[in-house]
């Protein structure tokens, strides 16, 4: 009689843990995140820095949206920063965006580096890089 008992026990004993995988399993479906953020959700103003950093394909331009990135987006346009050419061959070329027009593209060679702060009228609200033959970069801007 006793062994029944045990038996019987440990039968409601695991169908308790069953129940609680199943719940388990329900709790992580309902928390788990969107397949992808939404496009059309205001960035809010952050006072942590945009970074980016790569390497550049050749005659490919890249586009940083400092200002509405979903990821690590400003909020608002950048007033510091720094470019990084951290190739040791190849030329980079940028050009600033600050919402309403581009500046011209600026040259910076291998290992050189070019440092805004708050400098005159310069926002960032977007940067074009583009490297005619492909080079490593890096940057950070910050409001």
């Amino acid at each position: 009689m006793a062994g029944e008992q045990f038996l019987d026990r440990i039968t409601e004993i695991d169908d308790i843990l069953r129940s609680i995988k199943s719940l388990l399993s329900d709790i992580k479906t309902s928390i788990a995140p969107s397949e992808q953020p939404p496009t059309d959700v205001e960035v809010a103003e952050k006072h942590l820095p945009f970074y980016s950093e790569g390497t550049l394909s050749p005659n490919v331009t890249l586009e940083l949206q400092i200002r509405s990135d979903n990821q690590q987006g400003l909020g608002s346009s950048g007033r510091t920063g720094w470019i990084s050419n951290d190739g040791t061959v190849n030329d980079l070329k940028y050009r600033i965006s600050d919402g309403n027009g581009k500046s011209e593209w600026i040259t910076l060679k291998p290992g050189e580096i070019k440092n805004y702060d708050r400098d005159g009228d310069i926002w960032f609200d977007m940067v074009e890089l583009i490297s005619e033959l492909g080079t490593d970069y890096r940057c950070e801007f910050t409001r």
